[in-house]
């Protein structure tokens, strides 16, 4: 300012005025609303204005502080002399501020990408964590990352009428059996020797591993890492991907703000009742508007007041009362077809301490490694994997149909541990290397049998097609598009995807031939989420 402007005090007085503004909006939002303001707020003032009855301002130091800061900056400026620079001063100035304004510019995409991927940045995952990584970043530099970067962008030569023509070229086949359908989303359920064998007591997973033998299962690519377990939820519900989404979206609080179709609504239309049932409150991830948008029949929030006696693990409902839930939802069903939707919280972290509310049994212990974090985690899923194996048994000898998919929806943030597998820091790893900390467990089972089938390559977006494929239901346009898409592109995610040829490339990067395809998919996904 004082470079372009011959006469600046009026522009240091407009940017002290700025400043001060913006430090006490942040402290009393901070205060109100637990985390800061971000760029997505700006499409909220009016909302602000609605409902500021509700909070009360109070006069506290910081904002009081900034106030008269900002009136001793006005009083320093009109009381100064200021000497006027001559154009060549300015010109000889404004060279430098060009260079570092296009350093900031350029560097900045590169910058912001690194720390989403080291989760230095925790964008939209909680109010603490947002307000953790503006004070380590930086609230200005976070707020201009935030505003420049973190957008939804069209496809190129984007049309409804484009996405429109793509899907009226598939037909629904009518479904000739509707078998119940169970989807358990498992929190934090992953598998570390996929990273890298280590030396274990016993086995951890001995019931996944054995269902195996009569299930389709594998490895299924998520978008989340360490938490945002509605990306994965909504990955899987909706058959859309993270890759064509900001870096550290939150979609069920920022995209899910109308009616999306995808599994549940499809699933409506077929004479199912569709049931999402969650151990946690309707806030968390904004879960009660989201279901509501994603059609759900019937929401349970709190669950655990549905169960007899219910347990605790990790200061969590643990997976086996959520799954005697399920059985009790189940009778009362009376052989009506249901598709019933869970993500469960039993391994939720922290995994650095004993839970005042039932602390895990250690049977599982590791031998090369000390860490107790890891240990605490893998006595954890070694619990989760019981309950799974019992929920099988339960449903084995059942008169109706019963298929059941089980997938993890991201690893736990155990960062030592995991860079012991790896031997070396995250940030040194190539996308290939990087996608094995997103592949979780997942296996799809039938109590009328199935054949066992080992998928390599799957990501979370395709997940719910091959669940209606092992169903025996017919697949919708959205879906039939998805397969068409699958073969070219049979892994997408948010920080990467792999090719049919087995390349993996960065989420930015262009892969040569692939083009078309990706921006295939990203129409008919940018038409869904949307379109008016």
């Amino acid at each position: 300012g004082s470079l372009i402007f011959q006469k600046p005090k009026i522009y240091y007085c407009i940017v002290s005025g700025f400043f001060s503004v913006y430090s006490v909006a942040q402290f009393y939002v901070g205060k109100f609303r637990g985390g800061p303001i971000q760029f997505a707020d700006l499409y909220n003032i009016q909302s602000c204005f609605e409902i500021k009855s509700e909070y009360k301002f109070t006069a506290e130091f910081m904002p009081v502080y900034a106030i008269l800061n900002f009136i001793g900056i006005i009083a320093l400026m009109l009381s100064t002399e200021v000497k006027t620079s001559n154009l060549k001063c300015r010109l000889i100035g404004i060279v430098p501020t060009v260079v570092l304004g296009g350093i900031l510019i350029f560097g900045g995409n590169f910058a912001f990408d690194l720390g989403i991927k080291n989760r230095y940045i925790k964008l939209n995952f909680s109010d603490s964590e947002n307000t953790t990584t503006y004070q380590n970043i930086g609230f200005n530099l976070m707020f201009y990352f935030d505003g420049m970067y973190n957008r939804v962008e069209k496809p190129e030569n984007y049309s409804d009428e484009k996405a429109e023509e793509i899907l009226s070229g598939y037909e629904t086949e009518k479904a000739d059996k509707k078998p119940v359908i169970i989807a358990i989303m498992n929190e934090s359920f992953a598998d570390f020797e996929h990273i890298n064998e280590f030396e274990t007591n016993k086995d951890y997973l001995p019931n996944y591993n054995k269902l195996k033998e009569e299930s389709v299962y594998g490895y299924v690519t998520v978008s989340a890492y360490g938490g945002y377990s509605c990306n994965s939820e909504y990955e899987f519900l909706t058959g859309n991907t993270l890759g064509f989404l900001p870096s550290g979206s939150a979609v069920f609080t920022q995209y899910l703000n109308n009616k999306q179709d995808g599994l549940v609504s499809y699933l409506n239309e077929l004479g199912y009742s569709t049931i999402a049932l969650s151990p946690c409150t309707e806030g968390l991830w904004n879960i009660g508007e989201a279901y509501d948008n994603l059609q759900f029949d019937t929401k349970i929030y709190n669950c655990q007041k549905e169960a007899y006696n219910p347990e605790f693990i990790n200061d969590n409902l643990s997976d086996e009362s959520i799954y005697k839930i399920i059985e009790k939802k189940y009778r009362s069903m009376n052989g009506k077809p249901f598709f019933l939707w869970t993500a469960t919280m039993q391994n939720h972290g922290p995994y650095d301490q004993n839970s005042k509310d039932g602390t895990v049994d250690k049977e599982i212990t590791i031998t090369d490694y000390d860490s107790f974090e890891a240990e605490q985690y893998l006595n954890s899923i070694y619990q989760s994997d019981k309950a799974l194996g019992e929920l099988m048994d339960y449903f084995r000898d059942a008169q109706d149909e019963v298929i059941i998919v089980m997938f993890g929806d991201h690893y736990p943030h155990i960062i030592d541990f995991t860079e012991y597998l790896y031997g070396r820091d995250i940030s040194l790893l190539s996308t290939e290397e990087y996608s094995k900390l997103h592949q979780t467990p997942f296996i799809i089972w039938s109590n009328k049998g199935t054949a066992s089938k080992e998928i390599q390559q799957i990501s979370l977006n395709y997940l719910s097609n091959d669940v209606l494929k092992t169903a025996g239901i017919p697949l919708a346009p959205y879906q039939q598009e998805l397969e068409k898409i699958r073969e070219k592109l049979p892994v997408i995610s948010s920080f990467g995807y792999m090719t049919d040829k087995n390349e993996w490339y960065y989420i930015n990067d262009t892969a040569q031939g692939y083009e078309d395809i990706m921006n295939e998919y990203h129409t008919v996904q940018y038409y869904r989420m949307f379109a008016k």
